[in-house]
């Protein structure tokens, strides 16, 4: 072999190697960026269908609004006489009005979350208060306030609690790409959104 032929093979050579090493790192951020929604989106599975499996075994839901923030205990209101959409979803899960679940979109940290109500009374309209223990936090990076609705089989809203409704719940998420990107300029967000619907299994 000459001299020209050897610097020929290793020029090729080191091509295939940077070729390849291009290809890691490449496929090295495409893991990170799955990952990073993988991870990111977890929580929010696991609580739509925490969320659908206490709808399905309900007594009695209500849809408004709750004015606790941050683990601040505070009231029910409930959506009346208008489509039923709002921020905040009250389960009962048996015929006994005097304890249940309230999830909610908590504006001050967009998150998801929820608190449990017991010697709760409950006026003709759905508007219940009493007290609230057990803040938890079920899903981050939760932006949408109105994240519950009534739906008919055909996904119109409606306007009345009185029939085997069917509960829409949307979440949208957005957060930073972390740790692909990092806080301030330049920085990328993740934007998805999930949604479930269920109804409740048994109709008194």
């Amino acid at each position: 072999m000459t001299i020209v032929e050897m610097l020929i093979a290793m020029a090729c050579f080191m091509f295939l190697i940077a070729a390849v090493v291009s290809i890691q790192l490449f496929a090295v951020r495409i893991y990170q960026l799955a990952g990073t929604k993988l991870t990111a989106t977890e929580d929010g599975r696991k609580t739509i269908n925490f969320i659908r499996e206490q709808v399905q075994e309900a007594k009695k839901i209500y849809i408004g609004t709750y004015s606790g923030t941050n683990g601040v205990p505070g009231g029910f209101t409930a959506v009346d006489l208008t489509n039923q959409i709002g921020g905040a979803l009250l389960i009962f899960p048996t015929t006994n009005l005097t304890y249940g679940t309230i999830f909610y979109q908590d504006p001050s940290s967009s998150n998801l979350c929820s608190v449990l109500i017991t010697n709760a009374t409950v006026d003709a309209y759905g508007d219940a208060t009493g007290t609230i223990t057990s803040y938890a936090t079920n899903a981050l990076f939760v932006t949408n306030n109105l994240c519950f609705q009534a739906e008919d089989y055909q996904g119109n809203v409606l306007s009345n609690n009185s029939n085997n409704r069917i509960i829409h719940v949307t979440l949208q998420f957005s957060q930073l790409e972390y740790p692909v990107a990092g806080i301030g300029a330049g920085a990328l967000y993740d934007y998805y959104e999930l949604h479930t619907r269920a109804t409740r299994r048994t109709i008194d």
